[in-house]
């Protein structure tokens, strides 16, 4: 248990500074480094802290500087650095 709202685990991920966690609710929360955690601040957060993202997750990959989460509906999300386009947007714009 993740001592700070009881969060129970089941999956988890590691960027380069930066943690997410999928609970056993399918929430997905995140800790760490400013920009890369998906809560749209620069602020580093330093205990978990819910993603808002409007769906409820399956399975999420954390890469050096960038995420992705699936959705339970099978949607995927992405966010942090755009730079070599990876976030799949079409672009190379960095996404909170």
């Amino acid at each position: 248990q993740l001592s700070q709202e009881d969060i129970t685990a089941k999956a988890i991920a590691c960027g380069d500074c930066y943690s997410l966690v999928i609970s056993s609710e399918n929430d997905l929360y995140s800790c760490g480094h400013g920009d890369l955690h998906g809560h749209k601040t620069k602020e580093n957060i330093n205990k978990l802290k819910k993603v808002e993202i409007g769906a409820k997750v399956k399975a999420v990959a954390a890469g050096f500087t960038h995420s992705l989460a699936v959705s339970e509906a099978g949607q995927v999300y992405s966010w942090g650095n755009g730079g070599f386009s990876q976030l799949g947007h079409g672009d190379k714009k960095d996404q909170k």
